[in-house]
């Protein structure tokens, strides 16, 4: 992964997708110089049961993608901003001043690598949409990559993943009653809850803190948080954060 690159799963035009976004450039976006967003697409040649691309295929996509920036900084003075997967196809994001000789190329690119087939276009984008909104994550996502980041600490101190353990969830309310509607919505006997109230700056916060067992496995992880956050979003409560304990590899 490229220093200040993200990646993350979500879905993009209704297919489950992995995307890989350069976040360096957030901060900027959208850059007036760039109004103009260039989308390659290939067609993946090995395709995993969920659309995403085989294990085999990653080193061949990579070698496209760095010759698809070469050519397009060459040709059309763009920046590369990142990419998605899914469907069975892999779409590369580029934004430059122009829209001319995108096609030049994909020409050179398709020689290349002639067992693949480029379809391409441009056009105006000078609020960077595509990126901001196709590209970047959103606050799920964000949760998502916080989660990734916290396992990937975890894991690097010697914890193992793949022992169960009690994991807690904390999610806040405006009131008490709207609480009591979150806590009637969980399944009965799947968790353990604990209430609290805080009062910070004169405001209240009535809290939950709902805690579950499972292991470190981080799409069970991410799945439960959004579906926390879904159920708390019902009753205008918020998730605010998880936790659980470290347990060692055995040995």
């Amino acid at each position: 992964m490229r220093e200040g690159w993200s990646s993350y799963y979500t879905e993009v035009d209704g297919q489950y997708s992995s995307v890989q976004v350069d976040l360096t450039r957030r901060a900027t976006a959208p850059d007036p110089d760039l109004g103009v967003c260039s989308v390659v697409r290939i067609a993946l040649a090995t395709m995993r049961e969920d659309g995403l691309a085989g294990e085999d295929e990653g080193p061949r996509l990579t070698l496209i993608e760095e010759a698809l920036e070469d050519s397009m900084t060459r040709f059309a003075a763009a920046v590369y901003v990142g990419c998605t997967t899914g469907g069975g196809t892999r779409e590369f994001y580029f934004y430059g001043p122009m829209e001319g000789l995108v096609e030049a190329a994909l020409l050179e690119v398709q020689e290349t690598f002639s067992d693949y087939t480029f379809a391409g276009g441009a056009q105006a984008d000078e609020d960077w949409a595509q990126f901001l909104e196709t590209l970047c994550p959103s606050m799920d996502d964000e949760r998502g990559l916080a989660i990734k980041r916290q396992l990937a600490r975890m894991a690097e101190s010697g914890d193992d993943p793949t022992r169960v353990r009690p994991i807690s969830h904390w999610l806040s309310f405006p009131d008490e009653e709207l609480r009591m509607f979150f806590l009637a919505s969980l399944p009965p006997r799947e968790f353990e809850t604990e209430t609290l109230e805080t009062k910070e700056d004169g405001l209240m916060r009535w809290w939950v803190r709902v805690e579950h067992k499972l292991d470190l496995d981080f799409m069970k992880l991410h799945e439960m948080m959004l579906r926390l956050t879904a159920l708390a979003a019902e009753q205008q409560g918020v998730y605010d954060n998880w936790e659980c304990g470290m347990m060692k590899k055995a040995g």
